[in-house]
């Protein structure tokens, strides 16, 4: 094999995939199964441990305010498309959002023809067939932005596909580049012949409303605007499988209706969503009145009216939407008196409201007639929409209803094309005096005209948070963020308010305290979805998202008037029927960075996070100060026969670094001190960079090892053996201790059960902050199908100093068939983003992946034929990997990252011919921990002796000033403080239980870190 190696980069257009095979990776056979009792006999060579004990001199050792949580893994689909950011619904895979145009397209108009290209893409990744034939395009528009937007509607075999709502959106004439919704996978294999018919259907339907069914004349089917019955053929996902079936429209009655999904073939309900309904007109020919009157708050306003006959009505005819077409009035502001009855009773027949001198309008009248008005011209002035429908539809609203037994009705609701309301009883005073209630059962009607929110579970919960949102904005009385105050019984609820934006706990402590609701996606309340439970909470868990618009309007730089015209963006271009909350959080912050750029997206992001949706801004975000050391690649030759250095750029400087053929994968300690390896005779190696020498890990070097990896303090190994077995070895070198750990699989049974079906681990690495382990191993099936995957172990336990409880973590709980995942690796300085590889089995494709497994965010990096062990660069701005030219020459390819640290910028290109398994690494030493005053230096006049010790070390120091000694454990908590004056002192480690502790010395330079460890 010839070892020269040739620094080249330019563009990888040639780069090809490898040939592959059907198997994920190889390793060679396993051994006698001695392994494991040989363990018992390992000795530590003592050079291993005397450069352990030089790097403590310098080394800062681990970085202790770096915290890994696999419970905050939120990966559930695999990306397919180069060139795009896949979202993905961590509960069943169901992709919801794509950020980014295809690599493969090329530039192009945002038309039908690039609709359709962009769906073709993007197509396994939205698990569709057939774009061409499932998905039909809306109209095509473009806003006022100089963006353009499609909706899309899912189809089978002729049939609709519910719940199925999307969006694809283009930012600029390049193309669309925003994939925003849900549609489900192709339906293959799904009945298509129903067994009952559809007159069977509605006639079950109408039986099963009993007493509440009311047969509606045709002359009052003008109030729903409809049939009183529709049905239609759809195939609709149930629990995520598809079922043909009856989509049933149905008004029991004037105040009632109900979308019921029916099995198609065996009659049994599916599913129920409930919404009302009601539509009216009247006709005109004379020019609007005005009247000045007094409302429910004793306040005179101007009122608009309308005379006809020597009659007043309370309709307004003086906004911009109304037109006469044909004598028939059009677009006005419509008032009913319901006269105490109710919409649940036949012969509901509200009547216009009317005087004959336009003076003895009662107060309740003339609030319901206003607050209609003030709430139609806000849409209008402040986002250009006419009317609820946005084309100028009549606004109708109600008063006097009653509950079904004639008492007063507690509550004012929308009933889908009108606004209802009670006189109040217990809870409320009489509910029209409220402008922000107003405000809030108009936005419903908003929803309904644009995304369409279906009122359930979270997106009911957004729909109620959207209405809660307008009515604060729709009053209009700045940082006062509470809720219907001008209308709740203050005795009932005890802050004097039904909601509250700012503090949605409402003065509660729990669910069933009045007016409470939860602040924080920790306080989320699950419940049935069902009439009985405010179908799934949505007047509950609206606190918080009403809580995110709350952070989100007080940003600095935001603002009310900022904010509102972000939410209404959201809702009108964004949103869709089926939103959850991270699809609000997606369409808030999408929408802000429209309209007002990255600064204001950013705000709304950290709103989002900072109650719970998307992960804690303080967590999501945690990232470690780049090492800012010289900056190397360690690499081998592709036959392993030697070991390389290069720097960053590629260029050789040891042409070899070490004569050995290697068997794994070196790695290397955070400070770049020294790397670990297996070679070809099975024995444990380490290279010291600091003297520049090879060495065995052991005295007695065994023969029995497959793989090993050292934690970014060099305290501890992770080992494999040639066994092929589930176990991995944690090997403490403070110690000199190991423990045994057993890799199983984790089901999601009660009881947090595991199966053994775990043959072996293969690549090992050990996240920053030293505690998990993540590994790929290879599972097999009872039906004897093998695959691998990748998990994190808690190997070691920072709190304890001791090791862990062996705990596993799975980064996918499932995969799809022919799919497996291995070769993992974290990135540098955000252990929330790692990299490793794709297997599709189907057709031999590796894929290289990134991915921040905390936001739920996966990306394609490059596509090959064969494994490429991806790394991340020292300041996480590149990824190298194993590739071929189009002549078959194996090399090393680097491609640069965006911001992101998932997505790529531009294509790869080829760093060292003939290279494999590159690792970049930096010889720095980084800050400890962030409490520490000033910053943290190196000063060779600051002596720390003996750094391994049973009792106490010595410091010396210049300086004559009094100063504080801080010692801290591994975890960075401060254990002791020890007073200096003077140029020398000594701290007691006596009273402190055996492990590994940072010392502070505060110079003039700044502050020194020592690492010590106790005995």
């Amino acid at each position: 094999m010839n070892n020269r190696f040739y620094y080249l980069v330019f563009s990888l257009l040639f780069l090809l995939p490898l040939s592959g095979q059907n198997n994920f990776k190889t390793l060679p056979p396993p051994g006698s199964g001695a392994a494991t009792s040989d363990l018992h006999d390992l000795e530590i060579n003592p050079e291993l441990l005397k450069m352990r004990q030089a790097s403590a001199t310098s080394n800062s050792g681990r970085l202790a305010n770096v915290k890994f949580e696999p419970a905050r893994l939120h990966l559930s689909s695999l990306p397919y498309t180069a060139g795009v950011k896949v979202f993905a619904d961590k509960q069943n895979g169901q992709v919801f959002h794509l950020d980014g145009r295809p690599a493969r397209l090329d530039k192009h108009f945002p038309d039908a023809e690039d609709a359709r290209a962009y769906l073709n893409a993007v197509a396994k990744d939205l698990r569709l067939e057939n774009p061409d034939q499932e998905v039909s395009l809306g109209e095509i528009r473009t806003d006022e932005l100089g963006q353009t937007h499609v909706r899309l509607q899912q189809r089978y075999q002729g049939l609709t596909v519910e719940p199925a709502d999307a969006f694809l959106h283009a930012g600029s004439s390049a193309g669309f580049d925003t994939y925003l919704g849900r549609l489900q996978a192709t339906p293959a294999g799904v009945e298509l012949t129903p067994t009952i018919s559809e007159a069977e259907a509605l006639a079950a339907a109408r039986t099963s409303f009993g007493s509440e069914w009311k047969i509606i004349p045709e002359s009052q089917l003008v109030f729903i605007g409809e049939p009183q019955e529709q049905s239609e053929l759809i195939i609709y996902y149930h629990n995520d499988t598809p079922v043909l079936a009856y989509k049933l429209e149905l008004h029991p009655n004037l105040a009632n209706h109900r979308t019921r999904y029916v099995d198609a073939r065996t009659g049994a309900t599916l599913h129920e969503l409930s919404h009302i309904c009601g539509s009216a007109g009247l006709h005109a020919s004379l020019p609007p009145e005005t009247a000045t009157v007094r409302n429910l708050n004793n306040e005179l306003i101007t009122l608009n009216t309308f005379s006809q006959d020597g009659q007043f009505f309370l309709f307004d005819v003086s906004r911009p939407m109304f037109r006469n077409l044909d004598g028939e009035a059009v677009g006005v502001i419509h008032t009913f008196d319901a006269g105490g009855q109710s919409p649940l009773n036949d012969g509901f027949d509200p009547t216009i409201s009317s005087s004959v001198n336009n003076t003895d309008w009662s107060p309740t009248s003339v609030s319901v007639h206003d607050n209609a008005g003030l709430a139609y011209s806000y849409f209008l002035d402040k986002h250009e929409r006419n009317s609820i429908d946005g084309i100028g539809g009549t606004v109708y609203s109600i008063y006097n209803v009653n509950n079904e037994d004639g008492t007063d009705m507690d509550n004012a609701f929308w009933g889908g094309r009108a606004m209802f309301y009670g006189n109040g009883d217990r809870a409320f005073q009489s509910l029209p005096r409220a402008l922000d209630v107003a405000g809030h059962e108009m936005t419903h009607g908003v929803i309904t005209s644009t995304a369409d929110l279906v009122y359930e579970l979270q997106p009911g919960a957004i729909n109620e948070s959207m209405a809660d949102v307008f009515g604060y904005l729709i009053e209009g009385e700045a940082n006062d963020h509470r809720l219907g105050e001008d209308v709740v019984n203050s005795q009932l609820f005890r802050t004097g308010a039904l909601r509250n934006l700012r503090d949605p706990n409402n003065g509660g402590n729990r669910l069933g305290d009045r007016g409470w609701q939860p602040a924080h996606m920790n306080e989320f309340v699950v419940l049935p979805n069902n009439e009985d439970n405010d179908h799934g909470g949505v007047h509950i868990n609206s606190g918080i998202t009403n809580r995110a618009f709350y952070n989100f309007s007080t940003t600095t730089g935001v603002g009310d008037a900022r904010a509102e015209r972000v939410y209404y963006r959201a809702l009108t271009e964004y949103l869709t029927r089926n939103s959850q909350f991270a699809d609000l959080r997606i369409a808030v912050a999408r929408a802000a960075r429209d309209l007002f750029g990255a600064a204001i997206e950013t705000a709304a992001n950290d709103a989002f996070a900072a109650v719970g949706i998307g992960g804690e801004a303080s967590e999501v975000e945690e990232d470690i100060e780049t090492n800012t050391g010289d900056r190397f690649l360690l690499l081998t030759n592709t036959g392993r026969s030697a070991l390389f250095l290069a720097d960053e750029g590629g260029n050789l400087i040891e042409n070899p670094l070490a004569t050995v053929n290697i068997l794994s994968r070196p790695s290397i300690t955070d400070d770049g001190s020294a790397a670990y390896f297996v070679d070809d005779q099975n024995r444990l190696r380490v290279y010291d960079f600091v003297n520049r020498q090879l060495l065995f890990v052991e005295q007695n070097p065994g023969t029995i090892w497959r793989n090993i990896a050292v934690s970014k303090d060099g305290d501890r190994l992770a080992i494999t053996t040639t066994d092929q077995d589930n176990k991995i070895f944690i090997l403490d070198l403070v110690s000199n201790t190991f423990q045994e750990m057993t890799l199983t699989n984790p089901t999601t049974s009660q009881g947090g059960l595991s199966t053994d079906n775990v043959r072996y681990a293969d690549i090992i690495e050990w996240e920053p902050g030293g505690e998990f382990l993540m590994y790929d191993a290879l599972n097999f099936l009872d039906d004897g199908i093998e695959y691998w995957d990748i998990g994190f172990l808690r190997a070691w336990n920072n709190d304890t100093d001791n090791y862990g409880d062996g705990n596993i973590t799975k980064l996918y709980s499932a995969l799809e068939p022919g799919t497996s995942i291995g070769n993992p690796t974290f990135a540098k300085n955000s252990p929330y983003i790692i990299a490793f590889e794709r297997l599709n089995s189907n057709n031999d494709e590796y894929t290289v992946v990134a991915a921040n497994i905390e936001r739920g965010e996966t990306a394609v990096v490059w596509n090959n034929l064969r494994l490429g062990y991806p790394n991340y660069g020292v300041d996480d701005d590149r990824i190298i990997f194993d590739g071929e030219l189009e002549s078959g020459e194996r090399i090393l390819a680097t491609v640069m990252m965006g911001d992101d640290k998932i997505t790529t910028e531009g294509a790869p290109s080829v760093t060292i011919r003939e290279g494999s398994w590159g690792i970049f690494f930096a010889n720095g030493q980084r800050q400890l921990d962030t409490s520490i005053d000033g910053p943290v230096v190196d000063d060779p006049n600051v002596k720390v002796y003996p750094t391994l010790t049973e009792g106490m070390v010595t410091v010396e120091a210049l300086g004559q000033e009094e100063r504080s000694l801080q010692l801290f454990d591994a975890t960075g908590r401060l254990v002791q403080r020890t007073a200096m004056s003077g140029a020398r002192a000594e701290v007691r480690l006596s009273s402190l239980k055996a492990g590994t502790y940072f010392l502070a010395i505060p110079t003039n330079k700044g502050t020194v870190i020592r690492r010590v460890v106790r005995r």
